[in-house]
């Protein structure tokens, strides 16, 4: 049997880290430069998320319906898009 190394875990954040990280940094830089208080911003980073999510699922539901593909496989399509990693 071969003996392996630990399996360490990736230093470098996720595609999707890395993508809200800057979209917060940008949210939060317009909110005090609008004037926002601090104990605010955290709510104006949660309704960007929510706007950003809402228009990439709209985004795959019109995808979705112009795709030549069965019931059962958009609704497949649409569970894995949803998912966390």
């Amino acid at each position: 049997m071969l003996e392996l190394d630990e399996i360490k875990p990736s230093l470098k954040p996720s595609f999707s880290e890395a993508f809200w990280k800057v979209i917060d940094e940008k949210v939060d830089e317009i909110s005090r430069k609008a004037g926002v208080p601090k104990e605010y911003r955290g709510y104006v980073r949660d309704a960007a998320h929510a706007l950003i999510e809402k228009g990439a699922e709209k985004a795959l539901d019109q995808a979705l319906y112009q795709a030549e593909l069965s019931d059962p496989q958009k609704e497949a399509i649409k569970a894995a898009a949803q998912m966390k990693f």
